[in-house]
């Protein structure tokens, strides 16, 4: 096998075929790694390689069109299996010398990384690359099968090209399949959702041996067309004991080939028998889900209704974590042929449960909440891609099991912001597993649950009448818990300006005082240019409790249109300004110069607990705007507030895939640099290498 292995490696660097194939690859990726990551400046270096699988389609054939065809052609496949080597041997050889050029050819592309200055985790890139080389593997066994049936290179070439591409046509044949049991076997023959599998991030054992079983079978079936041509071409004929014998083998061969995938996707289906190499863990439970699981005091069953080939790989393998660590957790796949009686005990609002849903119940579907596995993938003000699908699944979990949900109740009737404006917060509140809800207090009939309700107020404009007032006091007095912004400055995006409330809130004061909380009319602003990001007026500011302090880490969290807290009593700080800021009064708001004194920190949160309840008071609503609650420490802030004033304990966060890692260039003379280093002067130095080896070689 060594033999043929080197001759042949040799044969492919300084052939035309493997001058051809190594210029095109290095071309065709340069210009995907050019478009894809350079233009949008985020480096998705997997877009960029399941790009080259479809130009393998392509450019693979060409390399192997003349495996045995030509022998074929020529008659001297007689003279090839009559030497001293195993007809196994060669066909090994001639396999892994296909293979290993094109490998090294691929590994050229990790010049990519360094250049666009940017990189990936190292099982990142290692999954990447070897889900691509096991692709290029399939695919180079498929096209050798294809050349031992073959006698001319050209028809070779065009017959693998047709056979490639009707497998990626099986992969999006399986999302139109309504039958399950055909989609399962379809997906067997897939080599393309194996590979999609195993580029999210999971090294999965039933997309490996899927891969290892396609080359397998198509090396077994390659050695059986050529047994047979040899002795046609040595006896003039074959007979029907040994072709019944061939085929028998075949057939056995196969079957072993479906019962083993069978097999690895049972082992990972419930025992989650697969590696999660993804950076941030995103397809493992976390601990805090599994103490969750281990306190269940019910049965609990997800459903995951889903189209064939429309799953998610990622949330799929997460699934498959939940029912393989928690004893009281199933997982139930649910086909397009689900009766809709099923489906319509939990579609609550009547708009039907979409294909692409997750649906967590009880024993006795009592409670149950209905998730888009597309909402579990988000991005932040930041650019940051999340995935929160542990932190929602979790969540509902707990609610179905204890029944304990908490609805946010946001005040209207004062000019408070609008729902429409803060829709990433409550985004955020559903994410939770949080209920939310408009309240007015003058409309009869409404009321709040010290229980089951807390009170959100951003930012009104007018005041409280007497009743509202003694509503919300009693509420707060039954054990009812709250979270004031409010702002003594409103900043207009739309215009960009910046207005004063004028309009006095003695009775937002009072409940205050009863506090030990008074906002004062001024603003702080930040002396350190380095600390103000949106806006001059963005302070950065710093948690004072333990469990604040805890949930937000190491990161900033950025509050801008800031008014001090000034607390007594019973009443602590929970944020507090850098002590590089200044105060400007309201009352000389006209005036150039600061209130006198010198720089110091000032209070921009502050927490009253008397008994059971809370009152969370901030001097800024923009904390929750749509702006700036995707920065990563507002958004952990505002996850332990919610959690300290609804008195739940679930603190897992979203996470980071790091699917488009941001690139460091800017510069667009760099750019065309490097476009031009990897679209004409890598593929020119292929071209250069492999004529320099084809004349050492003659």
């Amino acid at each position: 096998m060594k033999a043929v292995l080197l001759r042949d490696l040799k044969g492919h660097i300084a052939s035309p075929a493997g001058i051809f194939y190594s210029v095109c690859f290095l071309l065709v990726s340069g210009i995907l790694f050019t478009n894809i990551c350079m233009n949008s400046e985020s480096l998705d270096f997997a877009a960029v390689l399941a790009g080259m699988t479809k130009a393998q389609i392509l450019l693979v054939p060409f390399l192997t069109m003349g495996y045995f065809s030509e022998e074929n052609r020529q008659g001297s496949s007689l003279l090839l299996f009559s030497a001293p080597i195993s007809m196994t041997a060669i066909i090994l050889g001639k396999f892994f010398a296909a293979f290993i050029y094109m490998e090294a050819v691929t590994l050229v592309t990790l010049i990519y990384l360094p250049l666009a200055g940017s990189s990936l985790a190292f099982s990142e890139i290692f999954l990447l690359y070897a889900a691509f080389a096991l692709m290029s593997a399939v695919f180079a066994a498929i096209c050798g099968f294809i050349s031992s049936i073959s006698s001319n290179a050209m028809t070779s070439y065009i017959a693998a090209v047709v056979s490639l591409f009707v497998f990626y046509l099986i992969d999006g044949a399986i999302t139109i399949v309504s039958d399950r049991g055909l989609a399962a076997a379809l997906e067997i023959c897939s080599v393309f959702s194996a590979y999609r599998d195993l580029t999210s991030g999971i090294f999965s054992l039933s997309a490996v041996i899927r891969m290892f079983s396609m080359v397998g079978i198509f090396l077994f079936f390659t050695r059986l067309i050529l047994e047979l041509r040899y002795r046609t071409g040595r006896n003039g004929m074959i007979t029907r004991s040994s072709f019944a014998k061939v085929l028998a083998i075949a057939m056995g061969i196969l079957l072993l080939v479906v019962l083993g995938n069978i097999a690895a996707f049972n082992l990972e289906h419930h025992f989650a028998f697969f590696l999660d190499l993804s950076q941030n863990k995103l397809y493992s439970v976390s601990e805090e889900t599994k103490e969750i699981c281990s306190e269940l005091r019910d049965e609990v069953v997800i459903y995951v209704y889903n189209s064939p080939g429309n799953e998610d790989p990622g949330t799929k393998a997460l699934l498959e974590s939940y029912n393989a660590k928690c004893d009281n957790i199933s997982v139930v796949n649910l086909g397009a042929d689900t009766a809709e009686s099923f489906l319509s005990r939990f579609d609550t609002d009547g708009t039907g449960i979409a294909d692409g849903s997750i649906i967590v119940t009880n024993s006795d579907f009592s409670r149950a909440r209905v998730m888009q596995i597309a909402s579990f993938y988000t991005t932040d003000a930041d650019g940051r891609s999340l995935y929160s699908a542990e932190q929602r699944i979790s969540s509902a979990i707990k609610y179905v099991d204890t029944g304990a949900a908490r609805t946010a109740r946001f005040l209207t009737g004062h000019r408070e912001t609008d729902l429409s404006k803060l829709s990433r917060f409550t985004a955020m509140l559903s994410a939770y597993d949080y209920q939310y809800s408009a309240y007015d207090a003058m409309i009869e009939g409404s009321s709040l649950d010290a229980k089951k309700d807390f009170l959100i107020i951003v930012s009104p404009k007018t005041d409280l009448l007497e009743t509202e007032y003694l509503q919300i006091a009693n509420f707060l007095e039954a054990g009812g818990s709250a979270i004031f912004f409010m702002d003594n400055f409103i900043y207009e995006h739309e215009t960009e300006t910046m207005n004063i409330r004028v309009q006095e809130l003695p009775l937002f004061d009072r409940l205050f005082a009863e506090r030990g909380m008074t906002i004062k009319r001024s603003l702080i602003f930040g002396m350190d240019s380095a600390y103000t990001s949106l806006r001059a007026t963005s302070l950065v500011t710093e948690p004072q409790t333990g469990s604040f302090a805890a949930a937000v880490g190491m990161e900033s969290i950025l509050i801008s249109e800031l008014s001090p807290i000034i607390t007594e009593g019973e009443a602590i700080p929970i944020l507090n300004t850098t002590a590089s800021c200044r105060e400007k009064s309201l009352a000389h708001w006209t005036e150039e110069d600061f209130v006198p004194g010198e720089e110091q920190m000032y209070c921009a949160a502050a927490l009253s607990e008397i008994d059971d309840s809370k009152m969370l008071l901030l001097g800024s609503s923009s904390i929750v705007s749509n702006e700036e609650i995707g920065i990563s420490g507002n958004e952990k802030f505002l996850a332990a507030a919610l959690s300290s004033i609804s008195e739940t304990e679930l603190n897992i966060e979203s996470k980071e895939t790091h699917g488009d890692l941001p690139m460091r260039m800017t510069s667009y003379s760099t750019k065309m640099f490097i476009g031009i280093i990897l679209i004409a002067l890598i593929p020119l130095c292929a071209l250069v290498f492999g004529v320099m080896m084809r004349r050492m070689m003659s």
